[in-house]
């Protein structure tokens, strides 16, 4: 194993204001909810039963069903977004072509308001998670031809165009995602290969919670998850000004080590949380200005807009990571476990546990200690 680079204190000190900030940032708050308790006047609805006929009746029939969908409400209590799933077994036949006899997961309605993307993004890692965990065999959506945007976020996480639907007068397009991967690390996720370097990255315990709130642990019984959190989405980014990041390269595996809790010993509270995928390193000074940093590192940033812009005029951080949340590890491996299993080769234990490289080998001993559903690995 390779000891690589050293973490400085940037990282702490970025992370720092992140929990309160996002949520100000995002100003929304995502839950699941019964149907029943779902305010239908919202105005939120009104183009949903512009568009489809029977809106309304359709809504009641899921709400006396007991069904269940996934809002997000703004801190005024207005709704801004809103996710159904079904799921279906046997063949799709209100589709053109049909969808072949098997187990299918239907996004029955993903409707987000405008300047809403981060949204977006938590909305695709529930479906998709979703989709890998309860092993269906596809996920397709319908939709309008002229929701541009919505289609291409789709398209990004490996959904291709396959039919056609009637809806009353109008006729939405079909799009669909199978299992097969792409080798593509948006396409494929929340799946991931065994491609490229293997690192682990620490985190301190107060600000990893608030980073990847998936991976909550059970000894942090003082943080409150108000929602189903800002933070559980696909992309995440930070700066740092550690040396040697910027050889990180698209496709490298980040597994989160969340450090120590102040006052117990690292040898059983020190664990490894979580697996990631380098998306992208570049450094603050490849863009033009600062319009171009702000529109770029605000997409599941932990930072705010104010701090985003002294970054930016400072200089002082000059690599910016942007990596995918994949999954959680099921067991959470303790230090004292990544060294007596060979994970972490035994030199390492007397020396300050900075970014450190694992080989092939350690990485898919990682994975099996950690009971990472096999679902999620592309072999």
């Amino acid at each position: 194993m390779k000891h690589r680079y050293h973490l400085n204190v940037v990282f702490r000190f970025l992370l720092e204001y992140y929990f309160f900030e996002v949520i100000k940032m995002n100003g929304d708050y995502l839950s699941k909810k019964l149907f029943s308790d779902v305010d239908l006047s919202d105005e939120f609805f009104d183009s949903l039963r512009a568009n489809y006929r029977g809106f309304d009746q359709w809504f009641a029939k899921k709400a006396r069903e007991g069904e269940k969908a996934y809002v997000s409400v703004e801190q005024s209590g207005n709704i801004n977004a809103f996710l159904y799933l079904k799921e279906e077994d046997g063949e799709v036949l209100d589709v053109e072509p049909t969808l072949v006899n098997g187990k299918h997961l239907k996004v029955g309605t993903f409707k987000i308001n405008a300047h809403r993307a981060a949204t977006g993004n938590r909305f695709m890692a529930i479906i998709l998670r979703k989709f890998i965990i309860d092993g269906f065999d596809d996920v397709y959506v319908t939709m309008f031809p002229d929701t541009v945007k919505l289609r291409k976020l789709f398209q990004k996480f490996g959904f291709e165009e396959v039919g056609k639907k009637r809806s009353g007068s109008k006729t939405e397009i079909v799009l669909l995602r199978t299992q097969k991967a792409t080798g593509d690390i948006y396409k494929d996720f929340p799946k991931f290969d065994f491609s490229g370097h293997k690192f682990f990255l620490p985190v301190f315990p107060e600000f990893h919670t608030r980073m990847v709130p998936e991976s909550k642990l059970y000894t942090e019984r003082q943080f409150v998850r108000e929602d189903v959190s800002p933070a559980n989405s696909v992309m995440k980014t930070y700066l740092t000004s550690m040396n040697g990041v910027d050889e990180l390269k698209h496709g490298d595996k980040l597994v989160l080590y969340r450090t120590r809790e102040s006052g117990k010993k690292a040898e059983y509270n020190a664990v490894a949380t979580s697996v990631c995928v380098v998306d992208e390193i570049r450094n603050i000074f490849s863009f033009p200005d600062k319009k171009a940093f702000l529109e770029y590192t605000s997409r599941g940033s932990v930072f705010s807009l104010q701090e985003l812009t002294d970054f930016w005029e400072s200089k002082k951080y000059r690599h910016v990571i942007s990596f995918l949340f994949n999954v959680p590890l099921e067991k959470r491996i303790t230090r004292h476990d990544l060294f007596g299993k060979g994970i972490i080769d035994e030199s390492m234990r007397e020396k300050r546990f900075n970014i450190v490289e694992m080989n092939g080998q350690q990485f898919e001993k990682l994975l099996r200690i950690g009971e990472v559903n096999g679902r999620f690995i592309i072999n």
